[in-house]
């Protein structure tokens, strides 16, 4: 993977979020699944019988219920998810919606980050009784914390 300017990925970015907005808006995005999973609820609005969609999916009644269990457990594969929904004429969104914007995550991990290495900057030098305290600690933090240089910092995300 090449490196991306700071410009391509700012609009990179911005892109992401205005369309991870959309998505959250228009489709009144939830984290939760209806309580008894896609499967059952599209199936029961539907006026699918499970004896239905067994056959549909060309497997027993027994295996809709399992499928159906699965899912409300979270230990249903993408796989089966989607085959279930093209049976009764759905597709299956998947994405992964950031709880914040994309930029405020990069912005927050830039900023933890500042606060992690001036800590132990501090610590060092506290040694010496050159610590920063404080309001002045607060400000090192926030202009060590740029958006811009985490925008191309390959270790941002680094433990």
């Amino acid at each position: 993977m090449g490196r991306k300017s700071t410009r391509a990925r700012r609009l990179e970015v911005s892109r992401i979020d205005e369309y991870l907005q959309t998505l959250k808006t228009k489709a009144g995005l939830r984290r939760q699944a209806p309580s008894h999973g896609w499967i059952r609820t599209m199936r029961d609005v539907l006026g699918m019988s499970v004896a239905q969609l067994a056959k549909r999916l060309d497997v027993s009644r027994a295996a809709v219920y399992k499928l159906e269990e699965r899912e409300v457990s979270r230990g249903i594969s993408l796989k089966q998810l989607d085959r279930a929904a093209g049976e009764m004429d759905c597709d299956v969104f998947y994405a992964f919606v950031p709880r914040n914007t994309v930029e405020q995550s990069i912005r927050d991990q830039s900023r933890e980050r500042a606060e992690t290495k001036l800590t132990q900057a501090n610590v060092s030098m506290g040694l010496e009784a050159e610590g920063v305290k404080g309001k002045k600690f607060v400000t090192a933090v926030s202009s060590s914390s740029s958006y811009a240089e985490a925008l191309t910092d390959r270790h941002l995300w680094d433990e």
